[in-house]
């Protein structure tokens, strides 16, 4: 399991912020939200804000996988779910840039992310 030691005051200027922004339509565990993040990029010249809430979550199809859910709506479509937690990491690390979701998510893991093993029973729960 993966959790983030933020600091409050630290994310605020980061854009990074501890209550979710969009209503849950995906019904993540409460325990799987980390955080929410902004995302800028440039349409038409202007500076456009974009919102993410990021989940990871323990797949249910996968032994032992963690899975990642990034919202960005309140619609039930509104979400990307690149798959695996290790998916998640192959593709954000083909970007390079701030204004990708995959990318600034990844550097949020790598920053503040702590890793906590947990020691799994014979039939994987």
């Amino acid at each position: 399991m993966i959790n983030l030691s933020l600091n409050q005051d630290f994310a605020d200027s980061h854009f990074i912020t501890l209550v979710p922004r969009w209503v849950d339509v995906c019904n993540h565990d409460k325990s799987t939200y980390l955080c929410s993040f902004a995302c800028y990029n440039f349409k038409k010249g202007k500076s456009v804000e974009e919102l993410y809430d990021f989940y990871l979550f323990k797949d249910r199809l996968r032994f032992a996988s963690q899975s990642v859910c990034l919202r960005y709506g309140n619609e039930g479509h509104e979400y990307i779910s690149p798959g695996s937690l290790l998916d998640f990491i192959k593709t954000a690390s083909r970007v390079n840039t701030y204004s990708n979701p995959y990318f600034l998510g990844l550097k949020i893991l790598e920053t503040y992310g702590d890793v906590i093993w947990e020691q799994l029973d014979k039939s994987g729960k």
